[in-house]
């Protein structure tokens, strides 16, 4: 069998991950489906409903829950693979949409070649969490010059005009 195949455990899952719901789809060593089932988008739900298939390799797309489910997974001793979905055109321009075909392909692809979803790694949780204060900080300020902005365009049209101030 070609190098990289499979995987220690000989299982391969593809996971499709949504708001409510991650459809799971599991393969063995031989690309034959092993089963599949439909999780909550929960840190306990994927903990348990991965626990049998411990050091599988796990493949999932990139996407607003991806940074916390790989890390999650990385921590219990999965080998997770985060596919970058632009690169996976299979998936994006499929006929046949559905969230457990999504993770039938995912697990099809990273069984045979994890190169062909171009996967990224996500950066580390600290780094993550000063990026979202940054990008909170940032969206505060713009909300504020934007009620600013108003407040003065509100006078104007009223014949007023408001003097200069600081934002405080």
């Amino acid at each position: 069998m070609a190098k990289g195949i499979t995987t220690e455990h000989g299982i391969t899952i593809g996971m499709d991950v949504s708001d409510r719901f991650t459809e799971a789809y599991a393969m063995d060593d031989q690309g034959e489906w092993v089963e599949s089932w439909r999780m909550p988008t929960k840190q306990e739900a994927l903990r348990s409903g991965l626990s049998r298939y411990a050091g599988a390799r796990v493949v999932l797309e990139v996407g607003c829950h991806s940074p916390w489910i790989s890390r999650q997974l990385a921590e219990a001793g999965f080998e997770v693979i985060v596919a970058n979905p632009r690169r996976v055109r299979l998936i994006a321009e499929s006929d046949k949409k559905t969230d457990r075909s999504d993770a039938e392909h995912l697990a099809r692809l990273g069984r045979l070649d994890p190169g062909l979803l171009s996967p990224i790694v996500h950066r580390g949780e600290q780094t993550q969490r000063d990026r979202v204060l940054l990008l909170a900080r940032d969206g505060l300020v713009r909300a504020r010059t934007q009620l600013i902005n108003q407040v003065r365009g509100f006078a104007k049209s009223l014949g007023s005009r408001l003097p200069s101030s600081s934002s405080e």
